[in-house]
């Protein structure tokens, strides 16, 4: 198995898409109304 937990603080993320070129994810919150993005380490919020 080759899962990992990237980012642990968010609440109810959904949506969630990568872009393995760019190594970037994306998501959105649902509570927030917002969209958020991380490079695929999870360093760069």
């Amino acid at each position: 198995n080759n899962s990992r937990v990237l980012l642990s603080a968010l609440k109810y993320p959904a949506n969630v898409a990568v872009d393995p070129v760019e190594r970037l994810m994306f998501w959105s919150s649902v509570v927030a109304g917002s969209l958020h993005r991380a490079d695929v380490t999870g360093v760069e919020v």
